[in-house]
């Protein structure tokens, strides 16, 4: 929210002192921070490339785009959930927060996902490693074989 936004409207709630608002911080530096447990994010695939590198687990509420389809794969390596955003109210997100926190197997999924592939010397090792995760190497192949999508090489001309 814009800064004059800011001051006309903030000043009307019961905001905590120890709530402050930024212009912009970088989200891989608040991820990799130790109080943090957990992302929210749309799903897009620099906020969940920005989870996984911090080895945290995430909530998901996809809008458009890739959002529904990179939640889902989330979802489906067990590193996250998914919420759809006409599920979303504060109780919701509340209590799929308190799951992803509460169940110790995300975070040790996320933080597997992530540090395994440090030792990977190229991007088609990464992309390899997550497709032979069991929950979404099957229908991830499935799907990269019918957009003729090759791993190592991205598209394959027809």
């Amino acid at each position: 929210m814009p800064k004059a936004q800011q001051d006309e409207i903030l000043p009307e709630l019961d905001i905590p002192t120890v709530v402050r608002f930024e212009d912009f911080l970088p989200p891989l530096e608040v991820l990799t921070m130790p109080v943090v447990r957990c992302g929210i994010n749309h799903g897009g695939a620099g906020s969940v490339q920005d989870c996984l590198l911090s080895g945290k687990p995430m909530l998901c509420i996809p809008f458009m785009w890739d959002q529904p389809f990179n939640s889902s794969v989330v979802s489906s390596l067990g590193i996250g959930k998914r919420l759809w955003k006409r599920q979303v109210s504060a109780r919701t997100i509340a209590r799929a927060v308190d799951s992803l926190l509460l169940d110790n197997r995300f975070a040790l999924r996320a933080l597997n996902l992530a540090t395994e592939p440090l030792y990977s010397s190229s991007e088609s090792d990464v992309v390899e490693h997550v497709l032979n995760q069991p929950s979404i190497s099957n229908r991830a192949r499935k799907l990269l074989d019918r957009e003729g999508i090759s791993p190592d090489v991205g598209p394959v001309p027809r």
